[in-house]
């Protein structure tokens, strides 16, 4: 469910655990530095969560993503360094 396996700025975000129940975590790494954004939306597209709006060295982050107060369902990371996408599938399940 991921866009791009691989591009120039980062590799591919894993979701630990999917699906999940209360939290998540969304892990990944980046090639070289750069301005990170990361957040989560719902099904309809709505922004549920922003995780990151940031400049990040390069090297392994990771971030949270509680979903303590979220309905069960489908919903979609989109990590944006500089100017590359990728986006990939979580399910919540209560």
């Amino acid at each position: 469910d991921n866009i791009r396996e691989k591009n120039d700025n980062f590799s591919i975000p894993s979701v630990i655990p999917n699906p999940l129940t209360n939290s998540a975590t969304i892990e990944f790494k980046l090639d070289k530095p750069g301005m990170v954004k990361l957040t989560v939306v719902n099904s309809n597209g709505i922004e549920v969560a922003e995780l990151e709006d940031t400049y990040l060295e390069a090297g392994p982050h990771s971030r949270v993503f509680g979903a303590e107060a979220m309905p069960s369902g489908v919903y979609y990371y989109k990590l944006q360094v500089d100017d590359q996408v990728n986006c990939g599938k979580m399910i919540v399940i209560k």
